[in-house]
């Protein structure tokens, strides 16, 4: 009974900390997508702002230093590993569960569609690891047109399974939860379902 108290009290305290995810419209729709069968998806870090630091390239350059002053050449791993996570662990991730949850196949380059996946935010923080994104849906045929954008705000990397010590396995599990939600939203879309 205990476990099950201390449980219920630490699920209700991430949810404070954590916040609620949120999806909101900022230029137009996804309603094109409705009667398509694929889409390729793409990912964006040209601006991302990670923690304290103005820019992605700031943060790198202080975990380098940081890395390389504990151990020599421990910079450049940590640097290529976290390139290596970007490309092998979170986009492969998000794009499984989005292809999954909106019944979509992202795995063809020639769809007239292309969703891009813009992170703008990582914290990094043990306690509240989430990212910010936009996702904006460009349409080949009609690419003078502006996307469509929506946004998504606090999306967690939480891990309930247990503790992660290692930022990579907090920030898929964020990635992975942006990709279901915006898989889902584009299949009650094609049910006729969403908002």
């Amino acid at each position: 009974m205990a476990r099950i108290i201390v449980t219920l009290a630490f699920m209700a305290s991430s949810s404070l900390i954590y916040g609620q995810m949120k999806m909101k419209w900022l230029a137009g729709n996804f309603d094109s997508l409705k009667h398509e069968n694929t889409l390729r998806i793409a990912f964006l870090f040209d601006s991302v702002r990670v923690d304290k630091h103005a820019t992605l390239a700031e943060y790198i350059d202080v975990q380098k230093k940081e890395h390389e002053e504990k151990v020599a050449g421990g910079g450049e791993q940590w640097e290529n590993d976290w390139q290596n996570n970007i490309k092998n662990i979170y986009e492969p991730k998000f794009s499984e569960l989005f292809e999954k949850y909106s019944g979509l196949d992202v795995t063809q380059p020639a769809s007239r569609f292309v969703l891009v996946f813009r992170t703008t935010r990582i914290n990094t923080n043990y306690m509240s690891t989430m990212i910010d994104a936009e996702a904006w849906l460009i349409d080949n045929l009609h690419r003078e047109n502006p996307p469509s954008k929506i946004g998504l705000s606090k999306v967690p990397g939480d891990c309930f399974h247990g503790y992660c010590y290692v930022l990579s396995d907090r920030l898929v599990q964020a990635y992975a939860k942006a990709g279901k939600s915006l898989g889902q939203y584009i299949s009650n879309l094609k049910k006729g379902k969403a908002d």
